[in-house]
């Protein structure tokens, strides 16, 4: 499985736009600094505002900025914005069927769909926030450190 180009510069500057709450910017402050080509990235910027991600005002105070908080968008919302939804395997055929005559059941499906689901586990999982806080994993509260007891016989 490989993302496209798109893809992965769709999240970059998504990333770029979580390290920024609140604030607006520039199509060629995102490019730059996340080094994305300028001519691509504002397809990439109206196709995440349609889906809510973003909002983007034009003209001379114009600008992007994050649509809501980093905090709730994670991962796979930005991946299936540009992609849609994800497919590892081919086959839309109902379960016990096989079009390629391989049996009652295909050996490969449960795989590919136990893969699939552990993909969009991690994606969703990881938010915006997380990303620009330079977690990958999802944020979690730490736990006290526990005192260690001297042993009293």
């Amino acid at each position: 499985m490989k993302l496209s180009a798109k893809a992965e510069y769709a999240l970059r500057a998504m990333i770029d736009l979580a390290s920024r709450p609140g604030e607006q910017t520039t199509l060629e402050g995102i490019a730059h600094r996340q080094k994305i080509p300028v001519t691509i990235l504002p397809n990439i910027i109206q196709t995440l505002a349609r889906a809510g991600l973003v909002e983007t005002l034009r003209g001379y105070r114009g600008g992007v900025w994050l649509g809501r908080p980093a905090e709730q968008i994670n991962v796979r919302k930005v991946m299936e914005a540009i992609e849609g939804p994800l497919r590892l395997y081919r086959c839309d055929s109902p379960r016990g069927f096989c079009p390629l005559g391989l049996g009652e059941e295909c050996l490969l499906r449960d795989v590919w769909e136990k893969t699939q689901g552990r993909v969009l586990e991690v994606w969703e999982e990881v938010s915006l926030a997380d990303l620009a806080d330079g977690h990958t994993q999802p944020a979690r509260r730490k736990s006290p450190k526990r005192q260690s007891l001297p042993f009293t016989y």
